[in-house]
Parts: C-alpha cells; structure tokens; sequence
C-alpha cells in the first residue's frame, strides 16, 4: 500500500507542499489550510471512513481484500469505542 501509494504520487506529479517552519499547532485551522496543511484523521473510525472512499486503496488490494480490511477495522472500532477503561471507572465511579 505504502509503495503504491507512493508511485501514484511519482505518476501524478504531486508534489509535497513547501516547508513550513512555524508552529502549526499555533496555527488556526484557517491558517493551515491556506498553507496547504490538512489533518490526519482523528479517530480509526475517521481513517476508515476516507480509506473505504479510495480508489486507490480499493485497486491495490482488490475488492474482496479491500472490504474484508474494512470490515475488519469496524469490528475493531466497535469494541475500542464500547470498551470500559479503568480511567472512567476511576473518574465516574469514584464517589460509590
């Protein structure tokens, strides 16, 4: 994937944006877009979300292996999102 996404970028002429040496974390989200800065996604569900919208993705690793991915990194959102962590039992049942 990482190679192909790669050489997709070669046969494209896409070129990386020009370096940038102030803090982008200072920056608004404004300013980063008009420095052609965009960000990761934020969540894994986010990531699946533009991955299943790539053609790229989907001609590199054919369709059946394409969706099975898919499929399989929903089942792993589900279960990180309906997990309990020690953390919330810490900070929301900390009174009983």
């Amino acid at each position: 994937v990482l190679l192909r996404a790669g050489l997709d970028g070669i046969e494209s002429n896409i070129k990386p944006p020009p370096f940038v040496s102030e803090n982008v974390y200072h920056m608004t989200e404004q300013e980063r877009l008009d420095k052609g800065i965009y960000s990761v996604p934020g969540s894994l569900v986010e990531a699946v979300d533009k991955f299943s919208n790539s053609n790229l993705m989907k001609d590199t690793l054919g369709e059946h292996l394409f969706n099975e991915y898919i499929k399989a990194k929903i089942q792993e959102w589900d279960k990180f999102r309906t997990a309990v962590t020690n953390w919330e039992i810490k900070e929301f049942l900390k009174r009983y």
